[in-house]
């Protein structure tokens, strides 16, 4: 099938840009370094496409594909395995988590962007072959310049075809990228039955380094026109939660998010007489919007305590246990209004 390829900027900014950004991801992650897939609890299917480009994936009914950043080929399967664990924490396990690995090494700046829009059409035909042999649901998560490789894979999918989740986690690009127009736009809109941007403001690799004018570094400040994205777009802001580039696999906030996502988990339903149904704005599994309306206070605080014995509340513990003692009850009422 044709596939698709990134365009790849020239100028000398994104030379000098994406050579510190190389220079920025080993520092943050420690990619480079020899790693142990046996150190983590989840075992991990190691799927190196420079080996073994013949490979297929695992058939199992739901299947987790991680792919890594620039230079962190060796990284990749230890980063696979601390979000299965996360994830596994969250409440949601794939049947198999792949590390999907490709060539990832070469310090030529121009270069760095094909070698990502080849892995994608790659992961593409192996997303294709694996549907077409009975995997359920396949859900792709990539760290860095994995994030532009999953997000190729869908510009690059052929009709039919259809990703349940797609999560870039710190993307190296622009967020013009995924809006109307954008070279990503079309599979997004297609090709991804949801997709979840996280992204971090205390991410200072991709921050100084995409986004200029009018444009936003995706994987630190998302897109720059929600309005403008497809409706299987979300950006999920982890600034709260991700302290630094190489954070984000690890992080249960993000974790928490990103398995509600992916296990259907709709959340609680309007409480009281609220007219929408109660939001979880920093990601952790907590829903301290109690009313719905974007942010939480003291007519959440009302809300909950007005609340606490209908159906609504007793039977979702889960998602107001803000004091963290199995229960709800008077206890997560004070602790959520210390919150505000």
């Amino acid at each position: 099938m044709a596939h698709n390829e990134t365009a790849v900027q020239t100028s000398a900014r994104r030379r000098t840009v994406l050579r510190g950004l190389g220079a920025g991801i080993l520092a943050a992650t420690g990619a480079g370094t020899a790693s142990s897939v046996a150190a983590q609890s989840n075992d991990i299917t190691v799927h190196d496409i420079r080996e073994s480009p013949d490979a297929t994936l695992p058939v199992v009914d739901e299947l987790l594909v991680f792919a890594h950043g620039w230079m962190g080929s060796s990284a990749g399967p230890d980063q696979a395995a601390t979000l299965a664990d996360v994830l596994a924490a969250a409440g949601y396990e794939a049947d198999e988590t792949v590390a999907f690995v490709y060539d990832a090494s070469t310090p030529d700046p121009d270069a760095v962007l094909e070698d990502a829009a080849d892995a994608g059409a790659a992961l593409a035909d192996l997303v294709q072959t694996a549907v077409d042999e009975g995997v359920e649901s396949i859900r792709l998560v990539g760290h860095s310049l994995g994030g532009r490789v999953v997000l190729e894979t869908l510009a690059t999918l052929e009709e039919g075809y259809v990703v349940d989740t797609v999560a870039p986690l710190g993307i190296a690009a622009d967020g013009s990228m995924v809006t109307a127009g954008g070279h990503w736009y079309d599979g997004i809109a297609n090709r991804a039955g949801e997709v979840r941007n996280y992204h971090s403001e205390n991410d200072d690799v991709i921050q100084p380094d995409f986004g200029n004018g009018d444009d936003t570094a995706l994987g630190a400040e998302g897109a720059p026109d929600a309005a403008a994205t497809p409706e299987t777009y979300t950006d999920v802001d982890v600034t709260d939660a991700v302290e630094d580039h190489g954070a984000y696999m690890s992080s249960s906030a993000l974790g928490q998010d990103l398995a509600t996502a992916m296990t259907d988990d709709e959340g609680p339903p309007p409480i009281g007489d609220s007219a929408s149904a109660p939001t979880d704005p920093n990601g952790d599994g907590l829903y301290t919007d109690i009313t719905g309306d974007g942010e939480t206070t003291h007519d959440d605080v009302e809300t909950l305590l007005a609340n606490l014995e209908d159906d609504a509340v007793e039977t979702n513990t889960e998602y107001f246990d803000f004091a963290d003692n199995g229960t709800v009850g008077f206890s997560d009422v004070l602790a959520l209004m210390r919150g505000i």
